[in-house]
């Protein structure tokens, strides 16, 4: 249901999804080292680091 709308706003174009498909190999491999790191990240270190990302991403989108 987006993707007509998000054309017709000229938010999806040829280039963007050209763009899209050369990444998709990356995205693909992301994936693939993110499985492999969820069976060796413990747990409580993993929602350390989402927390500590956060608040930096927050601090970045406040003052930048």
């Amino acid at each position: 249901l987006k993707l007509p709308l998000l054309g017709s706003l000229s938010l999806i174009t040829a280039d963007s999804l050209w763009l899209n498909l050369q990444l998709a190999p990356l995205v693909i491999i992301g994936v693939v080292i993110g499985k492999g790191l969820l069976q060796i990240v413990p747990q409580r270190l993993f929602s350390t680091l989402i927390i500590i990302f956060a608040v930096i991403s927050a601090t970045r989108l406040y003052f930048f």
